[in-house]
């Protein structure tokens, strides 16, 4: 599962955008949570949203310990 979410830490930039007070993150499948996770910590440590959403088109909690930190 570390790997999981240091690949996820890693492999998205976000760069600071105008804020909002609501923003909603869309991923076409979800396992972990892992991706969608550190995004939002992301999103939360820049300041760029004060609630953020996630929404998957499909998910498979199977075999993964689902992370919810956010």
């Amino acid at each position: 599962m570390f790997e999981r979410i240091a690949n996820a830490r890693n492999s998205f930039i976000i760069k600071k955008q105008a804020k909002t007070e609501h923003l909603l993150i869309i991923d076409d499948a979800v396992g972990s949570g892992a991706t969608m996770n550190e995004i939002a910590i992301k999103i939360k440590q820049l300041q760029i949203a004060h609630k953020i959403t996630g929404l998957a088109i499909t998910g498979s909690f199977k075999g993964f310990d689902v992370i919810s930190e956010i």
